[in-house]
């Protein structure tokens, strides 16, 4: 735990969620750990099937990954946690899992979206699903055999104070938005996360900025070029992205 606190601190990131699979053990040891790498470190726990992942976030105890998906959704919500769907479309672990009732929050954004950064699948996923999400990215970073440092892709949030019940809530009231900007070094690719392109929601609109030239691409795929570095504009709700000239997606928001 260490050692992923002190690599995302290295990462920039001033807070990482820790959601090992299918067990809370590591949420007594969160707080010293954080405290000594100077990171906030939110406790959640992946709950981890063949057929979907989910995070259930928030020191809610044990989510039993044997019963059914609609019973995580259950009782994320009646002890005060916050649930979503992880990478929807990600190979062998995409979400098979049928739900009537659906969590808030949907983890659209991967780690393994750097490898084809003009993919869609995750947009066709989204536009089928039946009702507004809170939008997340996930770095879902294992160990240092992977390429991804922790914050490929990166969610941001706006919060009064850093801590992991305020990170949470805001989570819960939908302030979030996510970048994909990221370099390649001899260690990994790390996350980039000074003076990128950024799409955040204020209310009933869209501010984009250092993001003049690329495009805005809406839900139905209509795009408009952003005409300058600070950019507002009108916009259902809906999810949206700022993709580059190579159709690569920079940021995201809903």
């Amino acid at each position: 735990l260490w050692e992923l606190a002190n690599c995302a601190a290295g990462s920039g990131l001033d807070f990482l969620c820790v959601t090992d699979h299918n067990t809370t053990s590591h949420h007594a040891h969160l707080e010293a750990v954080g405290k000594r790498h100077g990171i906030t470190l939110v406790p959640g726990q992946e709950v981890t099937t063949h057929r979907g992942h989910a995070n259930v976030f928030g020191d809610v105890g044990f989510i039993d990954f044997r019963s059914p998906a609609e019973q995580w959704v259950r009782q994320a919500h009646e002890r005060g946690g916050w649930m979503s769907i992880n990478h929807p479309v990600s190979g062998d672990c995409s979400w098979l899992h049928p739900l009537q009732q659906f969590p808030p929050g949907v983890e659209l954004a991967h780690s393994d979206w750097w490898k084809e950064r003009i993919s869609t699948a995750a947009f066709a996923w989204a536009a089928l699903h039946p009702q507004p999400f809170v939008l997340l990215g996930g770095g879902d970073f294992h160990s240092f055999d992977g390429p991804c440092r922790p914050g490929v892709p990166a969610t941001w949030v706006a919060v009064e104070e850093l801590s992991a019940d305020a990170i949470i809530d805001a989570f819960r009231a939908g302030r979030t938005a996510v970048t994909l900007s990221c370099e390649e070094h001899n260690d990994g690719v790390w996350p980039m996360l000074k003076d990128i392109p950024m799409l955040v929601r204020s209310g009933t609109a869209l501010v984009a900025s250092h993001a003049r030239g690329l495009a805005l691409v809406d839900a139905d795929g209509c795009r408009q070029i952003v005409a300058d570095e600070r950019w507002t504009i009108e916009a259902p709700v809906g999810v949206y992205r700022l993709e580059d000239s190579r159709r690569n997606v920079m940021a995201m928001c809903c």
